[in-house]
């Protein structure tokens, strides 16, 4: 017999047809994976949602093929602005910049791509139970409105299932963290007057208490607070904190409005043999950095890395690798997050996972530096470490490590088109010293050999 022997097919199912768990449905088809994917509403969710979606993110939705029709449609932010009772400043994000456009015209751009690449995706039906089988598989049960469950046994589970997760049940976890309850008010509307910044998402604190405006697409301008639990009335809470802010009236046209009570929570574990955990079903966090959506993305990318990184097709090892690199990863940024919330409610704020330097661009956009709380290196202001290296704004390549000559990217590993381009900090100009760097899927510094120092 001759010829090179054939792979079976692999089979996922995918429980939640939000965000990330349609980008994760996206990656798994482009590792040749079939793919199901299971949502409990019957019809896509409307609302602006979570808008805000930084480089990284950006990055890998051009991977899965909707990054031209998002730049396209997605409003861009080009500064940071804080006002506080003292003054305001201006921090211009550089290459970092971030864009917005509404989280529900994003689902259905991805879910029309996932439609047309071959996904297979059953609205209307919900999960009941899943059962790890001897092999290894995952025979999944369930209930549909309309017609019968769809006959699901699996090599992989994920979990996308948000707050109110079923696949987090089934792998025993619970959400816990530093920070409960915090409730908010939003409101989208057409700024008729020309008074909100288009360029800028201004964060303000000090007297009148905490606000943020950010800019979205077709003139269309969002406020966003915490505001006291006795506030019945939250329309008028929000047109009284922007008049004390020096902003115009937020009288235009209301397009969408909502009061939510914000957690900043994680699972206590991601994943369990061959079923993860992504976005809200494995963590959430209250507003402040606009980074909860951009998170799911990360999940999903860093898992999909991780399994189709293992030559030995073991998929429960590269299930149990993403659980390794995105625990400590989600834990550090949710620290960020309860800290930034408590300053907006004017309370103390949380205790950091680990005492490093971050810089102001991670801190505004609370994407701090990954660096563990018991390495045996705390980076001063110069160090690489823990940081994310940016190389274009066309691909986020996963790259395990680089070596950089006179200040150019001399090899990778894998091999990848990076060879020749001048790697830059998210956040930082610093110029990267010659020498080797290993990198986390999500392309942070991990560990740094200068030159002419052996391994």
């Amino acid at each position: 017999m001759s010829g090179r022997e054939t792979r079976p097919v692999r089979r996922a199912a995918i429980v939640g047809a939000g965000t990330s768990g349609l980008v994760a449905a996206l990656l798994l088809h482009r590792l040749g994976w079939e793919v199901t994917v299971v949502e409990a509403h019957a019809r896509r969710r409307a609302g602006t949602r979570a808008p805000t979606l930084w480089p990284p993110a950006q990055h890998v939705l051009a991977l899965v093929g909707v990054g031209g029709q998002v730049k396209a449609e997605a409003h861009p932010v080009h500064v940071l602005g804080f006002r506080t009772e003292t003054g305001e400043r201006r921090l211009d994000l550089g290459t970092a910049n971030c864009v917005t456009v509404s989280q529900s015209r994003l689902e259905r751009l991805l879910e029309d791509r996932a439609r047309r690449v071959g996904v297979r995706i059953h609205r209307g039906a919900r999960i009941t139970g899943a059962d790890q089988q001897d092999d290894g598989r995952i025979l999944v049960t369930g209930t549909a409105d309309v017609g019968t469950f769809p006959d699901l046994t699996v090599d992989l589970l994920v979990g996308a299932d948000g707050y109110r997760s079923v696949i987090r049940e089934v792998i025993g976890a619970e959400l816990t963290g530093p920070c409960r309850g915090t409730p908010f008010a939003l409101r989208d509307f057409i700024d008729d007057t020309g008074g909100f910044d288009r360029d800028a998402v201004w964060t303000c604190t000090g007297g009148p208490g905490a606000l943020v405006t950010v800019p979205l697409p077709e003139n269309t301008i969002r406020l966003v607070a915490p505001i006291p639990r006795e506030s019945a009335d939250a329309a008028h809470f929000l047109h009284e904190r922007a008049l004390g802010h020096g902003f115009p009236s937020p009288e235009g046209q209301v397009v969408w409005e909502a009061t939510f009570i914000a957690h900043t929570q994680q699972a206590t574990r991601f994943a369990c043999g061959q079923i993860a955990l992504i976005g809200d079903a494995a963590h959430v966090q209250s507003p402040a950095g606009g980074r909860g959506m951009n998170q799911g993305i990360e999940d999903a990318f860093t898992l999909v890395s991780e399994i189709g990184a293992d030559t030995s097709d073991d998929i429960a090892a590269g299930v149990a690798r993403y659980a390794a690199i995105r625990e400590p990863e989600i834990s550090d940024e949710l620290a960020a997050n309860a800290a930034v919330t408590h300053q907006w409610n004017g309370t103390e704020p949380a205790a950091l996972i680990a005492p490093v330097i971050r810089s102001e661009l991670e801190v505004a956009s609370c994407s701090f530096r990954r660096v563990s709380a018991t390495g045996s290196v705390t980076p001063d202001e110069t160090s690489p470490l823990g940081r994310r290296v940016w190389l274009t704004a066309e691909a986020w390549p996963r790259l395990s490590s680089l070596r950089i000559h006179h200040g150019l990217i001399a090899e990778t590993t894998p091999a990848s088109p990076a060879i020749g381009r001048m790697p830059s900090l998210v956040g930082n100009n610093l110029m990267l010293p010659d020498g080797k760097y290993t990198l986390s899927p999500t392309m942070n510094i991990l560990a740094f050999e200068p030159v002419g120092v052996s391994a």
